[in-house]
């Protein structure tokens, strides 16, 4: 079985290791992990979290996702401010996307 940490491309990520794959290497190794389960790979930058480090990508889901559904507006703009965001966070306005 291998061992994983969970890391995605978000800045808030990356700013731990300063953005820089030879950190990212030191902690798996100090820490006697295998590998990297990706989130977010859609913005992922080889150079920082190099291709032989990935093991798993870590699928898309939404844990705030009924209020979506339902079409509940203002619950959404509660949550989200903007349309803006809730676009970006699920991808679309619709069930469709």
């Amino acid at each position: 079985m291998l061992k994983l940490i969970n890391l995605s491309t978000f800045s808030h990520d990356l700013e731990r290791f300063n953005y820089n794959s030879e950190e990212i290497i030191s902690f798996l190794k100090k820490n006697n992990v295998d590998g990297i389960e990706l989130l977010n790979s859609i913005e992922w930058d080889n150079k920082v979290i190099p291709k032989t480090l990935v093991k798993g990508i870590h699928l898309k889901y939404y844990p705030i996702w009924l209020d979506f559904w339902r079409k509940d507006n203002k619950k959404l703009i509660d949550q989200f401010e903007t349309k803006d965001n809730i676009e970006r966070y699920y991808g679309g306005l619709s069930r469709k996307k």
